[in-house]
């Protein structure tokens, strides 16, 4: 066990070299302490293309969180006032195994700044200890586009657009990922005979010059080792499998892939069990939306990224969709969409997976920290649609918390009835929706979610025998960020939307034609796609 080291009976000067040398300032108080004591101090690195840095923004306070294995995480926090020059610091234990993470947060307590450090920290007595971290706002990233798509975590809508952009890439991406470092987010594209993997900096949001790894099957999910030494990216259909990489290889541009054929994956996770590096796939994923009866049951199974060698199957009896890793890597849990239930499976003991928390119809789970977070859809009742529901909970269950988000409607407009500053629109609620990917902000302040909605509405009024409205169907995607404590859907952006009605054409309807209009608080992108895969820099899936 490494030196304790307190903080308490110090103050350490902070540096008048700026706004941003005192910060840095702070988090080493905060890590260590005066250097005469020894400990930590974070060399805190920011991104080179300035609109994407943390001090855009103003800074309200810096928190440092402290994980110990086999500890709950520990948090300090220090408010940020203009002409503070000394910061009186509290206790820090430092034990074997220990790694940082520093949060910045605006003054209405908005994170708007996120960093790791990249490994376990190694102290000895009376030794300062630099540990680079890579300070960065943790934009979420979503594919199906020609461009990978960017948002803001840290800006909510609010009329603007400016939380949203996009980044060229040599080909349309399908999956990404960021590494544990925040230093590059991990691409795969589908090239139509194979894909390939390639590098984009998180300091600029351009694309690496590094020649790409190509892949011999398309993708259909990746995960990054939390050393960012490995992505594993996951393969379904017939000729499934693993491709596992080396991201130091691919950073040279060289390529080193060993694929690894174990059947359709749907999923894939790694979790830090740093004694067997790992990563769990489930196979033969339930498909969407809702119950498959028939289909065939899932399983998950484990392999080693050291030597690409598979470790034990289990069979998990039923459909499942979607599955998260605990830190420690000793657990999944896994969606069983036809029985309502997160269930938790040990990968480490021969025992069957028990039931942690009732969630309905769940599609998407993730797990940050201790806790897991799961989407469901909760059926009609009464004059209630269908909506989702939000469940977390602790990864032991305890201290469980579920709440509804905010229903989801479209609407479609009358291209037909638009003269003297009027309108005619069909406001519809889900007849049928899914949450069929999660991502959770650093900090576990926001979800990033994407959902498939479909719509219906009957045929109403007649004129002269005429249908006045025909009967439409609405089918569209979305990609949501929601406020984890408020449910409130801080971004909402549609990026596609397919809408059909009703038309005899010896009985047209009176209103006749008809298009997609945009509900209210909703963006719309201006490429039309389906969203894929959504991840978060420095977030959890």
């Amino acid at each position: 066990m490494l030196p304790t080291y307190r903080t308490g009976a110090h103050t350490c000067p902070l540096p008048r070299r700026g706004y941003w040398a005192l910060l840095a300032g702070v988090v080493a108080g905060l890590a260590g302490g005066c250097a005469a004591d020894g400990g930590v101090e974070l060399d805190l690195k920011l991104p080179e293309s300035p609109e994407l840095s943390p001090t855009q923004a103003a800074i309200g306070s810096v928190g440092l969180v402290t994980y110990v294995p086999d500890q709950p995480p520990r948090s300090e926090t220090r408010q940020i006032s203009g002409g503070a020059t000394t910061l009186s610091m509290g206790r820090l234990d430092v034990g074997e195994g220990t790694s940082l993470a520093v949060e910045m947060r605006a003054p209405n307590q908005r994170l708007v700044g996120y960093g790791r450090s990249p490994g376990p920290i190694d102290v000895a007595a009376n030794q300062m200890v630099q540990v680079p971290v890579n300070m960065r706002r943790p934009f979420v990233y979503v594919t199906g586009g020609t461009r990978l798509a960017t948002f803001d975590s840290t800006r909510d809508a609010a009329g603007s657009t400016d939380y949203r952009s996009s980044i060229p890439l040599a080909n349309a991406p399908s999956v990404a990922a960021a590494t544990a470092d925040g230093l590059d987010v991990v691409v795969v594209s589908d090239t139509g005979n194979g894909a390939e993997l390639s590098l984009v900096s998180t300091s600029t949001h351009e694309a690496s010059t590094a020649a790409p790894v190509a892949l011999n099957a398309a993708p259909s999910d990746i995960a990054i080792s939390p050393d960012s030494r490995w992505a594993v990216v996951g393969h379904s259909g017939a000729q499934g499998g693993l491709s596992i990489v080396d991201l130091g290889a691919a950073r040279a541009g060289q390529a080193a892939v060993q694929f690894v054929p174990i059947g359709s994956v749907g999923a894939v996770v790694i979790g830090a069990h740093t004694s067997k590096p790992r990563t769990v796939a489930l196979l033969d994923r339930a498909p969407g939306p809702g119950c498959q009866t028939g289909g065939a049951a899932s399983s998950v199974t484990t392999v080693s990224l050291t030597d690409a060698q598979m470790g034990p199957t289990f069979d998990l009896g039923t459909p499942v969709r979607d599955l998260a890793v605990s830190d420690d890597g000793g657990f999944v849990f896994t969606a069983d969409v036809c029985s309502d239930q997160i269930d938790k499976l040990s990968l480490d003991d021969d025992v069957q997976p028990a039931p942690l928390l009732m969630v309905p119809q769940p599609t998407a789970v993730a797990v940050f920290d201790d806790r897991v977070w799961v989407v469901g859809t909760e059926p009609p009742a009464g004059n209630l649609p269908w909506r989702l529901m939000l469940v977390s909970a602790r990864d032991d269950g305890t201290g469980e918390t579920r709440v509804e988000l905010p229903q989801i409607q479209e609407s479609a407009r009358s291209d037909d009835f638009t003269g003297n500053g009027q309108a005619a629109e069909q406001r519809m609620d889900a007849d049928s929706l899914e949450a069929y990917d999660l991502a959770v902000t650093p900090g576990a302040d926001h979800l990033a979610i994407l959902v498939w909605e479909w719509f219906q509405a009957s045929e109403m009024g007649s004129f002269l025998g005429q249908p006045i409205i025909p009967a439409m169907t609405l089918e569209s995607r979305e990609y949501l960020l929601v406020n984890a404590s408020t449910t409130a859907i801080v971004q909402r952006v549609r990026t596609s939307c397919d809408l059909q009605w009703e038309s005899d054409p010896f009985n047209p309807p009176v209103l006749d034609s008809w298009s997609c209009t945009q509900d209210s608080g909703q963006d719309v992108s201006s490429e039309a796609y389906n969203p894929l895969h959504v991840s978060i820099l420095y977030g959890s899936r």
